[in-house]
């Protein structure tokens, strides 16, 4: 087994990406899977989502990622699932799917727990920890962090290094300076960072010894610093971030003509960035040594490179100050902007926070180009596609099964089969329509016009199946589901005032309906049309003919699998 998996990487690392992989899925395809090889697939399947995920197919990755737990789960090897969703889970990340990364770094946590796989586990909260600060929520970054501070063991130091690097930001951003200031230095102490990384987190401590008021300490580190502005000479953002901190160190001295000259630097190798704490500080010590006239100068400078509305109201209120204004007079002003500007702030952050949910709300409602619509038009435009497919899917059984449970269970395992529908329905890019108590409604080729809508939907239909396969299998429930798929021409639209909704019309999508009404447990009817054009493609078997409701007998067909 190490001489496979050990062939199939150094292929990979030798880069000979196409080689690796060809190697990787002919040992799968000439060794089916038994209890004895178990382990070796998921193993490769785990490299081949890493292999794919660098080589930026992550479409792909995902796709072996997602069948190495299937296989974990099937043989019950629970102690490499962890790492398959720790995967998942870092690749949803990478596109920014942050509820799905999420979830899934959250049910690495649980299998790394359970299986003491410390190194999973300290990555998987890492991770989610990452998500969380770059959501804003920075209380919710930090308690998650908290999980891992007070650990000691890592495999990986470099990890315990940005632990901590993650910490000391978050304290910063709650104003704990001094917390800040130890979780910094222990992140710096724990790796060799390269010398430009490690410079750039130091940066940080000046400013955090300015803001708990140990200028004594900040000028050590400055002068410590000092000497680097020569060797990382063509580094800007190096240089930024120094004369920055040094700025802000001569302005709490009150050495205001020093603070200049690092502000005014500052400035300088910001370029095409709006440094607005620059600016503000700037513009404060060209008051405060009486260069009002160079004060006004540079507030109108900041609101001409500042593109939004509100960043330009916001820096006219905050910067702008009369030639003629006493010193005093002016600091005066100054401090009541800042408080009008913070208040607004907040409330305009309120507004963008209200509006957040306001827009959440309509995407679990409506197709983004209808919401598009809506927003600009105050109405939906009724639209005819000439080509789509439907699909209607019901758990036929679930009355019956529901009847040992309780009301909570019962709203618990619809959730559940409903939310794994939602994420296959992502997935293949397919509209959920509407749920009917336990049937599903969807349509593929709606609101957005696509030339693959039939095989996405056939191929969603699949996994539908599988999905109550697994279920199943990991409950224990005795589900099943038929399903009904149509394709042709259909309406769709936005109904209601009040209560939106977002439907589709047609004899397609009554079609649909009969396949699925008249279909068979653990089945998936098809009309002829979607047969005739998916059987090049996909493996189909003949019902024959079969009284449809307000048709009359028809030919229909059962999809099995795709052929590919």
């Amino acid at each position: 087994m190490k001489d496979i998996i050990k062939k199939i990487n150094q292929l990979f690392e030798n880069g000979d990406f196409k080689e690796s992989t060809e190697f990787a899925l002919n040992y799968l395809l000439e060794n089916p899977i038994n209890q004895n090889n178990v382990t070796i697939h998921i193993t490769i399947y785990n490299d081949l989502t890493k292999f794919y995920f660098l080589n930026k197919d992550a479409k792909t990755a995902l796709k072996y990622a997602k069948k190495g737990i299937e296989i974990a789960q099937s043989f019950n090897v629970s102690n490499l699932l962890a790492s398959q969703y720790l995967r998942i889970g870092n690749i949803y990340a990478k596109f920014h799917v942050n509820d799905q990364a999420l979830s899934y770094f959250k049910t690495s946590v649980e299998y790394a727990t359970d299986k003491q796989d410390l190194h999973i586990y300290q990555s998987s909260v890492f991770n989610m920890a990452s998500l969380y600060y770059a959501e804003g929520s920075i209380k919710e970054a930090l308690n998650t962090l908290k999980l891992l501070l007070k650990q000691t063991y890592y495999r990986n130091e470099k990890l315990k290094a940005y632990v901590h690097l993650l910490a000391s930001d978050c304290y910063a951003k709650l104003r704990n300076y001094s917390k800040a200031i130890e979780c910094l230095n222990s992140g710096l102490s724990f790796y060799d960072f390269k010398n430009e990384e490690r410079l750039t987190e130091k940066l940080k401590l000046p400013l955090y010894y300015i803001y708990s008021n140990s200028e004594k300490k900040a000028k050590i580190i400055l002068s410590e610093l000092e000497r680097d502005c020569y060797i990382f000479e063509n580094n800007n953002e190096f240089l930024r971030d120094y004369h920055f901190a040094l700025g802000i160190y001569f302005n709490f001295k009150k050495e205001y003509e020093n603070a200049i000259s690092a502000l005014q630097k500052t400035i300088k190798f910001s370029f095409s960035e709006n440094h607005f704490d620059a600016f503000s500080v700037l513009i404060s010590c060209y008051h405060k040594v009486g260069l009002h006239e160079e004060a006004i100068r540079l507030s109108d400078q900041y609101i001409n490179k500042t593109n939004r509305y509100y960043e330009k109201e916001r820096a006219k209120r905050h910067l702008r100050m009369s030639t003629f204004l006493e010193l005093d007079y002016a600091e005066i002003e100054a401090d009541k902007t800042k408080k009008i500007y913070n208040q607004e702030k907040k409330y305009r952050n309120w507004i963008e926070t209200e509006k957040g949910n306001f827009d959440k709300l309509l995407a679990n409602i409506l197709p983004t180009q209808a919401i598009k619509e809506l927003k600009e038009k105050e109405f939906v435009q009724p639209k005819k596609y000439d080509e789509a497919s439907v699909l209607f899917a019901e758990l036929t059984n679930f009355e019956e099964l529901t009847k040992s449970l309780n009301t909570d269970e019962v709203v618990g395992l619809l959730n559940e089969v409903i939310s794994n529908f939602d994420k296959l329905a992502l997935q293949y890019k397919i509209e959920r329509i509407k749920t009917i108590g336990n049937g599903y409604m969807a349509v593929s080729g709606v609101p957005v016009p696509n030339k693959d809508h039939l095989p996405r939907i056939a191929n969603f239909a699949l996994e539908l199946m599988e999905s109550i396969k697994k279920l199943n299998s990991i409950k224990g429930y005795e589900l099943e589901l038929q399903v009904g798929l149509s394709t042709g021409a259909l309406i769709a639209g936005v109904v209601g005032q009040k209560k939106f909704a977002y439907d589709i019309w047609g004899d397609t999508v009554n079609m649909a309906s009969r396949m699925n009404s008249q279909s068979l447990e653990g089945k998936i009817q098809c009309t002829k049309e979607v047969y005739e054009k998916l059987k090049e493609k996909y493996s189909f078997t003949k019902r024959g003919k079969v009284n449809i409701k307000g048709k009359g007998v028809m030919e229909t067909w059962f999809l099995i699998r795709s052929l590919y």
